[in-house]
């Protein structure tokens, strides 16, 4: 999803990306989807950006593919996507994910009021990694509903997150939370007691890769520069 990336950027990513899959076996390729900003124009900047809300026009601009797989760009991918969808058989899903800290509806919902009783400890899931029915939030006209709600509140905790959990309640199937392992800012205790058979996903604003020096002794920041 590109917000604005340079074309050498562009073709950075996509030379590793190849050199990678050819190391592994696989095939990989690169495609640049552009975003349109003018959708999003009506939703506060986060961070100096709007990227945050892109996932929301996904439906839109996605609209000859069923389903994806969503992954943020802080995700370091140990585990694999595979196992990021809900069950075959069943078709009542919207999104696939791993519970986030807020856990329920209630903890993180600025339309609380919108919102029945009965449907506030409906689970929570962390969008950085999902799966997305995008022909099913097509049909609950998603994109257009999430912007209105999202623009109506101005400057919120959650860029995006709160929305999707907001409109998809009851629709979300929660996933390992392997497939989406959250780190714990500032933590030196053993990094998930050895076991990387997960995804590992830099939330926050501290990045490793924006420099060493402040993160450089915490565990999962050391963790990415070895595997870079």
């Amino acid at each position: 999803l590109d917000g604005g990336l340079e074309s050498g950027s562009l073709e950075k990513l996509g030379v590793t990306i190849s050199r990678i899959a050819a190391q592994k076996g696989i095939r990989a390729t690169l495609e640049r989807l552009e975003v349109d900003q003018s959708r999003l124009q009506v939703l506060p900047e986060r961070r100096g950006s709007r990227m945050t809300y892109a996932k929301l026009v996904l439906p839109e601009t996605l609209s000859h593919l069923d389903s994806i797989i969503y992954l943020d760009a802080d995700v370091l991918c140990f585990a694999g996507v595979e196992s990021v969808r809900p069950p075959e058989a069943e078709t009542q899903w919207l999104l696939a994910g791993a519970r986030d800290f807020f856990s329920v509806i209630e903890k993180d919902c600025p339309w609380l009021d919108q919102v029945p009783r009965a449907e506030r400890k409906l689970p929570y899931i962390n969008c950085g990694v999902m799966w997305m029915n995008l022909q099913g939030l097509r049909e609950i006209n998603f994109t257009s509903r999430s912007i209105t709600a999202r623009a109506s509140i101005g400057e919120a905790r959650q860029g995006d997150q709160s929305v999707f959990n907001f409109l998809c309640r009851g629709r979300s199937f929660i996933l390992p939370d392997s497939i989406n392992h959250r780190t714990a800012i500032g933590s030196s205790r053993p990094l998930c007691e050895g076991n990387l058979e997960l995804n590992l996903h830099y939330i926050g604003s501290p990045k490793p890769w924006l420099g060493a020096p402040k993160t450089s002794n915490w565990l999962a920041h050391r963790l990415w520069h070895q595997a870079r």
